[in-house]
């Protein structure tokens, strides 16, 4: 406990002959507690070695804690009137004992009371807890723009020939469903390669088949905007047509 109660000194002067100087300030390693008494405006300085000072000041209702920019504080309680406050980072909210054990927003909560426009920007928000959410008013979402892809996506291939998928459209990735209607084959094998060089290297998709009835076959591929897409056969295999539609990703 510190008593920084004392006789203040006084000046003299023109007009106001007694002006009481003010308490001089008082630094020490640990903040003030309500053990800790001085003069009405007796300025405690709290170093920290490595961050940036606190600063108390005490009145008759105790030490009050100045913020400093740059630093960090703590304070019972925070009030902004008719102003803008932007909080840069994280904002934790806890329960009013202060257990970090809790869940943030659980038990004591986060409340925007009589707001005019509230703006939450992230890539997620969640909300978590056993108790319902209500949420009064309507909910308005403000989705991406849906982009329209204004390239020649080949709804044909021909086996052997390599092809160029989305090379000066917008710049996504799309699924290609390849549909390969087989009319024969004798230990047939079908590969498939994509890739940003030309030609691309081929893999086989399928083990060796034989049929002696039309089939068709259905293959998904993932390609990245601009690539190559090359489909080639080995064994003895008859290809009446190949057709292709695309999705985006």
């Amino acid at each position: 406990m510190a008593n920084l109660r004392g006789n203040n000194n006084i000046v003299y002067g023109l007009n106001s002959p007694l002006a009481t100087l003010p308490a001089p300030s008082f630094i020490a390693k640990k903040p003030p507690t309500s053990s800790d008494v001085a003069e009405p405006g007796t300025v405690w300085i709290y170093v920290q070695p490595g961050q940036q000072p606190q600063i108390y000041i005490y009145s008759t209702d105790g030490w009050a804690q100045l913020s400093i920019d740059g630093g960090s504080a703590e304070f019972d309680s925070l009030a902004v009137n008719n102003g803008t406050t932007t909080l840069k980072g994280s904002l934790f909210v806890e329960d009013a004992d202060d257990d970090v054990s809790e869940t943030i927003f659980n038990s004591w909560g986060f409340r925007v009371q009589n707001a005019t426009t509230v703006h939450i920007n992230g890539q997620n928000i969640t909300i978590g807890g056993v108790s319902p959410v209500t949420i009064g008013g309507s909910i308005i979402t403000n989705p991406k723009t849906t982009k329209q892809i204004n390239d020649v996506f080949p709804t044909t291939v021909t086996v052997g020939t390599t092809v160029l998928i989305n090379g000066s459209g917008t710049a996504t990735n799309v699924i290609a469903n390849i549909s390969i209607t087989i009319d024969s084959a004798t230990s047939g094998v079908i590969n498939i390669g994509v890739s940003h060089l030309s030609p691309p290297i081929v893999y086989p998709v399928i083990a060796p088949f034989t049929t002696a009835t039309p089939t068709v076959m259905n293959f998904a591929i993932s390609i990245p905007y601009s690539r190559y897409l090359l489909i080639t056969t080995t064994g003895t295999i008859s290809i009446s047509n190949i057709t292709m539609f695309y999705s985006g990703m």
